[in-house]
């Protein structure tokens, strides 16, 4: 009789076995959200660094509207961890000999160091003023 009750009630619950199994599918997956989530995070970060970046560029070429015709060269600084870098030079004279009163201006920012260094360049024509 013994023997004959054991065949009519089924076991229930989880083995040993599909319990791992799902703990093993749990973990995985568990990885795979916390690798995205972490590049999501670097994403947004490199982001807003090149934002400041850019912000900062666009500022140093708006400070620099009109500059002297004598005063071309190289300009450095920096901004915590953002190297900036100026560079002014007059434009080649016009066909007529006549001074050109335009320089073309380049801004380049660098920052990241040098693990993964970054750098943007913004260039422009500026109208030069007379020394």
């Amino acid at each position: 009789m013994q023997r004959m009750n054991s065949q009519l009630c089924p076991q229930k619950g989880f083995s040993l076995l599909e319990m791992l199994v799902a703990l093993v599918i749990l973990a995985f997956s568990l990885g795979a959200l916390y690798q995205a989530a972490g590049g999501a995070t670097r994403i947004v970060r490199v982001d807003q660094e090149y934002a400041r970046a850019v912000a900062l560029a666009e500022s140093l070429l708006a400070d620099r509207t009109g500059v002297k015709l004598d005063e071309t060269g190289v300009v450095n600084g920096s901004v915590d961890s953002y190297h900036w870098e100026v560079i002014t030079q007059q434009l080649p004279m016009d066909e007529s000999n006549h001074p050109a009163l335009l320089q073309s201006i380049q801004v380049a920012v660098e920052w990241g160091g040098s693990i993964t260094p970054r750098r943007v360049t913004l260039s422009s024509i500026i109208s030069g003023e007379q020394p």
